[in-house]
């Protein structure tokens, strides 16, 4: 029974034992099986809780018009897991935990970030930004094609002082240049109409290859080479004899060679430059060489093969770059005779240029380059060359005839070509069920 202060009145509805009275804000609710009546409770405080008032009072003692009431308390809030964050209490605590909590989202982000890429990097599936730098690139074929330096003919004397400038720029690039030197036999003919008496036959001069290694964490591994001449034909020889009065002149224009083959030079040296800082990467190791005596009849390429064999130095597959400097149609030919799988290999090679035309010819392989020295000894070998020799051993052969951008094109795919190859698990292997068609350097 609930009795109302002031009013006098009583309620008797929740005589039944059964029933149950509840205090809430300033009602005392009966709680009936039956019914449910309530009347006005003074005493119940609108502001406490009916936890904490009628807590209270039980406590002490006192009676009020509730003091009969059975309140059940409520029930504890559920327990706090350990792994979640502390409840934040003030406003100073709040941004402690907050510093706190970015530090951790950052620090777990960075691991992301680090983790994501040391995983790309260990199974190969980025490829890096290899671009070249046209003007480079540049630069060194205006310096080799340069009146200083004569035309670059192998046994003059010129040939060495380019190979002294290229030793630079491959330190420039970052690798240590070795050098392999070599004679070469140049034709002398002498004629003294006077007594009648003649000279003729061949004469030796020195001339050089230069070679460098970017080593990869895998020595055993056959080796990746790629080269290109800096060699050229010096000048054109224009002969007058007089041999009544014993006079024989040999004069003529200078040759510069800036197509035919500083552009295939710089290349190399541009790519080392690229590739080198990625060599962790490599399944096997890059041999780069700048050959001599490539005008006399490829005569620095068969001397490296040689020694190279002599040394048991095993080449895996040669890359051989020669005028990339004037395309014609946005064109660069891939010439790889006795490649099995070169089809397949280019198709997954990107193409990060959609100008540049690309086509391979995995049957054919031009005769007249450094690279038949490597095919000869069943090597696998892939020819890179323009289509463009309009120039071919023309004093015209300048560098203000090239075409530098569609020569960055050109570079750009052959150093994603490369880093294919340097990092594949297994090179292209040689067919040797067919002979390839042999191609001349017109791709006629």
């Amino acid at each position: 029974m609930c009795r109302t202060p002031g009013s006098g009145s009583t309620s008797s509805s929740c005589a039944s034992p059964r029933a149950t009275w509840r205090c809430a804000a300033t009602r005392c609710t009966c709680i009936s099986p039956i019914r449910a009546t309530s009347t006005r409770a003074a005493s119940c405080s609108p502001t406490s809780s009916r936890w904490s008032a009628t807590a209270a009072r039980r406590r002490s003692g006192a009676t009020d018009p509730c003091h009969s009431l059975f309140f059940e308390p409520a029930p504890p809030p559920p327990a706090t897991p350990a792994w979640f964050p502390p409840r934040i209490a003030t406003t100073e605590t709040t941004q402690k935990n907050e510093k706190a909590m970015n530090g951790f989202y950052y620090r777990f982000a960075l691991g992301v970030v680090i983790f994501g890429a040391v995983l790309a990097g260990c199974t190969g599936h980025d490829r890096p930004p290899l671009a070249s730098d046209p003007d480079r690139m540049l630069r060194t074929i205006e310096v080799l094609a340069s009146d200083s330096l004569g035309g670059r003919r192998a046994g003059s004397g010129d040939d060495l002082r380019a190979a002294r400038y290229l030793e630079e720029r491959l330190r420039d690039a970052g690798c240590e240049p070795l050098w392999h030197d070599m004679a070469v036999a140049v034709d002398l003919r002498g004629v003294d109409e006077g007594r009648r008496q003649a000279l003729a036959g061949p004469w030796l001069a020195e001339s050089r290859n230069i070679v460098a290694v970017v080593r990869s964490r895998h020595p055993e591994a056959d080796k990746l080479l790629i080269g290109a001449h800096y060699d050229h034909a010096g000048r054109y020889r224009v002969d007058v004899r007089m041999p009544r009065i014993g006079l024989h002149i040999a004069a003529g224009e200078l040759l510069p060679g800036a197509n035919d083959n500083a552009s295939g030079t710089a290349a190399v040296v541009e790519l080392a430059r690229l590739l080198r800082p990625y060599a962790d990467r490599f399944r096997r190791d890059l041999v780069v060489a700048l050959f001599g005596a490539e005008e006399l009849g490829i005569v620095g390429s068969r001397q490296l093969e040689r020694m190279l064999r002599d040394s048991s130095v095993r080449i895996g597959h040669m890359v051989n770059l020669e005028m990339l400097g004037r395309m014609r149609g946005d064109t660069l030919l891939l010439q790889g005779g006795r490649i099995a799988d070169l089809g397949p290999f280019v198709a997954r090679t990107p193409r990060r240029d959609t100008a540049l035309r690309l086509v391979a010819e995995p049957e054919r392989l031009s005769m007249g380059s450094d690279h038949y020295a490597f095919a000869q000894r069943m090597i696998p070998v892939s020819f890179f060359v323009t289509t463009d020799h309009a120039t071919l051993h023309r004093p015209t052969d300048t560098p203000e005839s090239l075409d530098m951008q569609g020569m960055k094109r050109a570079v750009d795919y052959i150093a994603d070509y490369l880093y294919g190859l340097l990092t594949a698990d297994r090179l292209p292997p040689l067919r040797i069920d067919r002979r390839p068609r042999a191609a001349t350097m017109n791709n006629e």
